[in-house]
C-alpha cells in the first residue's frame, strides 16, 4: 500500500468518476493522468498496453494495473480497507450493487446522457428505450433507499459510490431525480462524507500530480 495511486481517465467519463470517488471518500490521495479520448489517446500502443480494451479509467498501484471500474473499486475497497463494509456480509451486499448498478442503473443514465451531450446521435425510439431503461433505474433506485441511509446499511460502501455517479449525471441526461425523495436524501448524505468532492472539482481536464 505504500505505492503511490495513479488513476488515468478522463474528467467527463462516469467510470473514471467512480474511482476518483471512491479514491476521495477513502482519504488517499492519488495522481492523475488525463487521457484525451477526443485525439485518440485511449487506442495508442501506449495505453493499450494498460488497458486491452482502449476504456477509462485504469489505475495503477506499484506493479499493480487494473482497468473497468468496479474491479477498481473493489480493489480499493480491500486494499485500502475503507468502503468495503464491516463484515464478509455487508461486503458480499455491497458488490451484489456495484453490479446491479452497472446492469440497471448506470447504462441507461450515461447513455441519455452520452445523447444529451451529442456524444453520439440516436434513433427517437432508441432515445426513448433510453430514457425508460434510466427512469426505472432510478425508481427502483428510490425504492431500495427507502431501507436504509445508504445500500447495505448504516454506513457508506463503493455500492453507494458505483450509483451515486450516474444520479449526480442524471440531470444531463434530461432526467428529473427532484421526485426521489429517497435518492435526494441520500445523495445529500453522500455529499456530507468527509473526502466529497462535487465530480467535476475532483478531476481536472489536465494531468495533476
Amino acid at each position: 500500500m505504500a505505492d503511490s495511486f495513479t488513476l488515468h481517465g478522463i474528467q467527463l467519463s462516469g467510470p473514471t468518476q467512480k474511482v476518483a470517488l471512491t479514491l476521495a471518500l477513502a482519504g488517499q490521495k492519488f495522481a492523475y493522468k488525463h487521457v484525451n479520448l477526443r485525439e485518440g489517446a485511449h487506442k495508442k500502443p501506449d495505453f493499450l498496453k494498460m488497458n486491452r480494451y482502449g476504456q477509462v479509467p485504469v489505475l495503477t498501484h506499484g506493479a499493480m494495473t487494473l482497468c473497468q471500474s468496479g474491479a477498481i473499486m473493489f480493489y480499493l475497497a480491500d486494499t485500502l480497507g475503507k468502503l468495503a463494509g464491516k463484515d464478509a456480509a455487508m461486503k458480499a451486499h455491497a458488490r451484489e450493487w456495484v453490479f446491479w448498478d452497472m446492469d440497471a442503473l448506470s447504462p441507461g443514465i450515461f447513455r441519455a446522457r452520452a445523447i444529451a451531450k451529442g456524444f453520439f446521435k440516436a434513433e427517437p425510439a432508441v432515445i426513448e428505450f433510453t430514457q425508460k431503461q434510466a427512469t426505472n433505474g432510478l425508481k427502483a433506485l428510490d425504492g431500495f433507499l427507502a431501507n436504509g441511509p445508504y445500500l447495505t446499511g448504516a454506513e457508506p460502501t463503493i455500492a453507494d459510490v458505483s450509483c451515486y455517479v450516474p444520479c449526480f449525471m442524471a440531470s444531463e441526461g434530461n432526467l428529473d431525480t427532484s421526485g426521489l425523495a429517497n435518492v435526494q436524501a441520500w445523495m445529500k448524505r453522500i455529499q456530507g462524507l468527509p473526502g466529497y468532492k462535487p465530480l467535476y472539482e475532483l478531476l481536472p481536464m489536465h494531468d495533476a500530480p
